[in-house]
């Protein structure tokens, strides 16, 4: 009962409340994995980092075939700006090894594989991560999110008609998705197309993105056209 209480008041942003019933819980059953899985989503959901991956590592001492408890913990620590990606060697050896643990008990999930080639774009590893974005691909074809990484990759390295394809993949697969039609617009702005650039930038408008930077980006590019 009080286990089901903390996931109650933690969706209902009652952290002081979700905590008490943690308490109370601990002194019925001190051992309960669950509540340790739970007050954990509350402290990580309050940016408290730390504690979320100390709740999280007891809930996998206590019963480590709990769904998904790998994934959480490295989560917890790629999430933390400063204490995840500071990308201390410790930090990164962590966050890595929770990944890896996940998926080899959980090779499918595609939230899972997105994840972690993030975590890996994020630590330099490239390679890899185009490794995770294609496995996607591999499993699910139409998932718009993997291609729009690739395309990612492939602009910062320079090799815009790649962008270019990969983005309109995305588009393709997810019309609603923000982020190809402002990429395609740079990939075009880069190479002289000033009108195919205008064109990207109002459907990225019309997409309502929320990105202050991607918004200050798109303004100045608005700028550069005319």
């Amino acid at each position: 009962c009080y286990c089901n209480r903390i996931i109650t008041y933690t969706e209902m942003g009652q952290h002081d409340l979700a905590e008490q019933m943690f308490y109370l819980a601990q002194q019925i059953n001190p051992d309960c994995a669950l509540c340790y899985y739970n007050i954990g989503n509350s402290l990580f959901v309050r940016g408290q980092y730390k504690k979320a991956i100390h709740c999280w590592l007891r809930t996998a001492e206590l019963e480590p075939s709990h769904p998904q408890i790998n994934y959480r913990i490295a989560q917890a620590y790629w999430s933390s700006p400063s204490e995840g990606r500071d990308w201390s060697d410790g930090n990164r050896q962590h966050g890595r090894e929770h990944f890896l643990a996940e998926l080899r008990t959980n090779a499918g999930d595609v939230d899972v594989i997105l994840d972690f080639g993030l975590f890996l774009l994020e630590t330099g590893k490239i390679e890899s991560a185009k490794e995770k974005f294609n496995r996607i691909l591999e499993l699910k074809p139409d998932f718009a999110a993997a291609s729009l990484y690739l395309g990612e990759i492939a602009f910062n390295s320079g090799d815009y008609e790649r962008a270019k394809q990969l983005f309109n993949e995305a588009l393709q697969k997810d019309n609603a998705l923000t982020g190809p039609q402002y990429r395609l617009a740079q990939c075009f702005l880069m190479t002289g197309q000033s009108q195919e650039a205008r064109k990207h930038l109002v459907a990225e408008v019309e997409l309502a993105p929320e990105d202050t930077d991607v918004l200050i980006s798109m303004g100045s590019m608005f700028l550069a056209i005319g």
